[in-house]
């Protein structure tokens, strides 16, 4: 047998001695000098052949092989991690992985391709957009370009669309609240495209009532993103100059200036061109918009005060004049503007934030605020499918002005001309209530579904009012008379049969030359909604015998046959049920 010796240095660490026969039974391999076989093999007549170099050698596995096992088993794990976590969306939508809560994971699931896409975002241009004008995309913005920009925004745009598609519009909705959520929540995002989507998600709210309560909590969420993104205010500049303290005499330097000098020069708003966009002052008003009106209707969220900076965005807007719809949103800013001011005439808790107001007879400040109002009013441009909007939020700001009459806690000397000036805030809200509910029956029905949320919270407040007022016993003041203007049994009947013949005309061409207006589904909030006014009916129904039948005129403030005490803040139409819950939460979780 021939001795291999090694090649190079680095096969030296350990030779074979022991030729491959003997190896294989871990003999002992002898030889003596000279000799090439070794002592065994010759005395077994063996082939003696020397081992392989490097046949103790561990095998080394490939890279590549473990590259490929590491790979099938990373592929192993997520698919484990999938069928664990993932969550099947709406009616069979399957949903992105938690880990992934990217707005493109979420967008490309639910839209079937580019043209239909295109079509929802024109479709909420040209009809959904005009009914919220704070929020708006350029006519020119293409849906990928919207997309990259702006993902979240396109996100709300998608749910709201989505009409042809009752179940995808949930899923959207549901996959938005949880985007929102986390990329605000837990990842801290702050972006204009977040607050944006936030507006349009809030304000067709209704479209997604099945979700859960939740609008308390998102319109905090809106005033909190404002706050941090500081567009309740002009953008200042926040650089600190060094040595600032020093040169101000703040730690008693001399030859210093004044420290309030230097304080005052220290922020300063920029005037230039990184001064707030129109966009970001349109976007503040929305929010300043859905506060006002959730205030009033609700009584539950402490709005954004209209301040100068408010009125100052205005004026910006009013002037630029970037797009047709500005005006409306002037008009609405302006006019909910109005109700931080007739708060203050309206319960005691509000006497000490304008005690002027309350020095003043209450029908002198009424009619003071009532002619402001109206020039308001005299503003507005002529009719056109906003317009009707408009006005509903100009009656709601007029029943606002007036209800305060139906607040028996006040005190009469407050009235002045008591009863008379009572009375004349109590017909003057009657009559806004019922144009209120013909300005809703004046609404196309083919338009109907598109409405907004504020302008649902509208009607239901002044179902409330309405109530309020058939029910009221007050000296001078006759319900009978309410009934023969405006009764509230008829109005739920009346809306009952608009709804069911809006129901009708889903899926039915348009009748306009040229548009392809394709099939919509009902969304679930239009499905419940006639039996809930239809409940609304019944408890009114049953309430009323009792107001009629006693003849104390107070009576119907404190009713000793129901129990139930009546305030401003707490109208209950029955035991079992308040009516301020018309187009709250609960009540819409609750059977039909």
């Amino acid at each position: 047998m021939r001795r291999l010796t090694p090649s190079s240095g680095s096969d030296s660490g350990r030779i074979p001695k022991a030729c491959l026969p003997c190896a294989q039974v871990k003999a002992r391999c002898e030889s003596e000098t000279g000799d090439e076989t070794c002592k065994r093999c010759r005395r077994l007549q063996k082939t003696c052949s020397a081992q392989v170099p490097g046949a103790h050698r561990s095998k080394k596995v490939k890279t590549s092989e473990v590259a490929r096992l590491e790979r099938k088993l990373d592929g192993v794990t997520a698919i484990l991690a999938a069928s664990q976590n993932s969550s099947i969306g709406v009616s069979g939508f399957l949903a992105p992985s938690p880990a992934d809560m990217s707005p493109a994971a979420w967008i490309d699931p639910f839209v079937q391709n580019e043209l239909e896409a295109e079509m929802i975002l024109e479709t909420f241009r040209t009809q959904i957009q005009p009914l919220f004008p704070f929020v708006v995309i350029p006519p020119s913005m293409s849906y990928l370009v919207l997309k990259q920009k702006k993902p979240f925004l396109v996100l709300a745009i998608l749910m709201v669309g989505c009409r042809h598609d009752q179940a995808r519009q949930i899923a959207l909705a549901k996959g938005l609240r949880e985007i929102i959520s986390h990329n605000i929540l837990i990842k801290g995002e702050q972006s204009l495209d977040l607050l944006q989507s936030l507006l349009v998600y809030v304000n067709w709210y209704h479209l997604h009532l099945q979700l859960g309560s939740q609008l308390c909590n998102l319109i905090h969420l809106i005033m909190a993103m404002m706050i941090e993104l500081g567009l309740n205010k002009e953008v200042y500049s926040k650089n600190l100059r060094p040595g600032l303290f020093a040169r101000s005499g703040y730690f008693g330097e001399t030859g210093s200036v004044p420290l309030a000098t230097a304080m005052m020069n220290r922020v300063t708003p920029l005037r230039s061109s990184t001064a707030r966009t129109l966009e970001e002052r349109r976007t503040f008003l929305g929010c300043f918009f859905l506060t006002s009106i959730i205030s009033m209707c609700k009584r539950d969220v402490e709005p954004i005060r209209y301040s100068r900076y408010a009125d100052e965005c205005c004026r910006a807007i009013s002037e630029a004049a970037e797009y047709p719809t500005d005006v409306y949103v002037v008009h609405l800013a302006r006019l909910h503007g109005m109700a931080g001011r007739i708060s203050c005439i309206r319960t005691q808790e509000d006497w000490h934030v304008n005690p002027v107001s309350t020095s003043a007879p209450i029908g002198a400040c009424v009619k003071s605020l009532e002619s402001e109002l109206l020039q308001l009013r005299n503003s507005f441009p002529q009719l056109s499918h906003q317009n009707i909007v408009l006005l509903m939020h100009y009656y709601l700001m007029e029943i606002f002005l007036y209800e305060a009459a139906l607040n028996d806690n006040m005190e009469p000397l407050r009235y002045g001309t008591y009863p008379f000036a009572r009375l004349g805030m109590l017909c003057a809200c009657l009559n806004s209530t019922k144009l209120c509910f013909d300005t809703i029956s004046s609404f196309p029905l083919s338009e109907l579904f598109d409405l907004p949320h504020t302008i649902w919270t509208i009607l239901g407040h002044a179902i409330v009012v309405l109530s309020k007022l058939s029910l009221l016993r007050a000296a001078g003041w006759d319900p009978e008379y309410v009934r023969s203007v405006l009764d509230v049994s008829e109005c739920m009947d009346v809306l009952v049969r608009r709804l069911d013949k809006a129901k009708a005309l889903t899926g039915t061409p348009s009748e306009q030359v040229g548009q392809d207006l394709a099939t919509r589904d009902v969304p679930q909030f239009f499905l419940m909604l006639p039996s809930k006014l239809q409940m609304v009916k019944a408890a009114h129904e049953a309430r009323w015998p009792a107001q009629t039948n006693s003849t104390d005129p107070n009576s119907c403030l404190t009713s000793a046959e129901t129990g139930v005490v009546l305030t401003d803040d707490n109208f209950p139409m029955s035991p079992m049920m308040d009516l301020f819950e018309f187009f709250d939460e609960d009540f819409w979780q609750q059977p039909a």
